[in-house]
């Protein structure tokens, strides 16, 4: 599936981009659903491919989809657009496959900072969204829960393990983008007893650093050398947590 989807004619051709993209994330965010729903049954009869083998593929496609936008630029350009017209919708598009997608292509220097801060700014919406859900009965009642979104990012990390080495370095970079929405002002854990949407981004992001750090020993001394960097150099901004 993976080489024969990435590399159909469709993506050459003017106007199918999208349509090759979308209908790329479309098929495995469904089959990391239904992989997910197994897992909650815990019946491996009832599978129709193996998490290993759904995990390889995803990876190869997000490789050749990586190498085709290095190819092709207008690619990336469709594949940015396509993230952005879902923005008002953070869970539909903050899933593992799409936000690994989406890291794999910050190794693009043309791409790198409009994928960062597009995935900052949905995740930070999603925080946000919940924060109005929770203090409204009509819009708990008539919009769906976000939540999903922390779990999704962190599966993502998860799903790294099986040779995503082009994602990793994406993810401690969204990990300290996500910490340094702390902001200039102390965080106070006595004001409230519910965190702002951005030190719900602050928690992610040291929650994605550490399973990271945990997973891939490859990025350790990355971690601990940016970690050192910001404790020593932001001396007039808070930084315990950092520590």
């Amino acid at each position: 599936v993976g080489p024969t989807v990435c590399c159909s004619p469709c993506c050459n051709v003017q106007g199918h981009k999208r349509l090759v993209l979308e209908g790329v994330t479309t098929f495995f965010n469904h089959q990391d659903d239904i992989c997910r729903k197994e897992d909650r049954i815990n019946s491996s009869e009832l599978r129709s491919i193996s998490k290993d083998q759904l995990r390889h593929m995803e990876g190869t496609v997000i490789l050749h989809v990586t190498f085709a936008i290095k190819q092709d630029q207008e690619l990336g350009r469709e594949l940015i657009k396509y993230l952005k017209a879902y923005q008002n919708s953070p869970s539909h598009i903050l899933t593992p496959y799409t936000v690994a997608l989406a890291l794999s292509v910050t190794q693009i220097h043309r791409f790198e900072e409009n994928v960062f801060d597009f995935l900052k700014a949905s995740i930070i919406k999603s925080f946000k969204d919940d924060e109005r859900r929770s203090q409204s009965k009509w819009i708990k009642e008539n919009v769906p829960e976000t939540s999903e979104v922390y779990d999704h990012i962190l599966e993502t990390v998860q799903n790294s393990l099986f040779g995503w080495d082009h994602v990793t370095h994406g993810l401690v970079q969204l990990g300290f983008i996500l910490m340094d929405c702390f902001g200039p002002k102390t965080f106070d854990t006595q004001s409230s007893s519910i965190a702002s949407p951005a030190q719900q981004a602050c928690k992610l992001g040291s929650a994605l650093l550490l399973d990271t750090f945990k997973a891939h020993e490859m990025v350790r001394t990355e971690i601990l050398q940016q970690i050192l960097n910001r404790v020593i150099t932001k001396a007039t901004t808070p930084v315990s947590h950092f520590v």
